[in-house]
């Protein structure tokens, strides 16, 4: 019951982000997703999908960082997080108006790129 409130009360702020506190919303999203623990990357991801699908800011310039940080994600060894971070993912390219997803090829190929050689450098 705790972790549901604690998961309403985030939605709630995250939601109450105006333009101003967009920047520090953002990056703060961005930090965690790079936690040590599984289990604040993967609330993280929830969150920045929650963000994207429900917030009615422009945050189409915002999305490039993000976008490249959840593929990487996909590498990610707790199964948990890799399932939020294709969630998020979806929610952040579903906010984008379809005429600019053709601009995203290099972002996603350059992120893909990035995560096939997280992975290289796991296994040696």
């Amino acid at each position: 019951e705790v972790a549901t409130m604690a998961k309403k009360a985030s939605e709630t702020v995250v939601l109450a982000i105006d333009e101003e506190g967009l920047d520090s919303l953002i990056s703060e999203l961005l930090k965690s997703l790079g936690d040590n623990q599984a289990s604040v990357r993967r609330g993280s991801a929830y969150l920045t999908g929650f963000f994207f699908k429900n917030s009615k800011l422009d945050i189409i310039d915002e999305a490039p960082n993000l976008v490249t940080t959840l593929i990487v994600m996909l590498t990610d060894p707790n199964s948990s997080t890799v399932q939020a971070s294709w969630e998020a993912l979806g929610c952040v390219i579903g906010s984008l108006p379809k005429e600019i997803l053709p601009t995203y090829v290099k972002t996603v190929r350059d992120a893909v790129s990035t995560a096939r050689d997280k992975e290289r450098r796991k296994r040696k």
